[in-house]
């Protein structure tokens, strides 16, 4: 993950709060997600893990995507974005991403 997903954020017309759950972090991103977190009145919060080695966007704990490449590649290579459908598996992911969150290591 790196500071491109803020410019995708950018893109949208209503501005979520908004978790981030990632591996590894460049040293600028927690700054830059500062800045954007103020510039547009919403929450922010990143934390580390090792829990995940694919991609996935949870929307309001209700919706699921699982991604087939990094963001950053979107427009510039074939690219996925698979929507998760079967409410077991949704309701599965949801809780271990919640699990994971919680166990993850919060940006200071």
């Amino acid at each position: 993950m790196d500071s491109t997903i803020y410019i995708v954020l950018s893109t949208l017309t209503q501005m979520p709060d908004v978790r981030f759950l990632t591996s590894k972090i460049p040293n600028d991103f927690g700054l830059e997600g500062k800045k954007f977190a103020k510039q547009h009145a919403l929450a922010l919060e990143i934390r580390t893990t090792r829990d995940f080695h694919d991609r996935f966007i949870l929307v309001d704990g209700n919706e699921c995507y699982f991604l087939g490449a990094s963001i950053k590649d979107a427009g510039a290579k074939g690219f996925s974005i698979v929507p998760l459908r079967d409410v077991p598996v949704v309701s599965f992911f949801r809780q271990y991403a919640e699990e994971a969150w919680n166990r993850a290591t919060p940006l200071s």
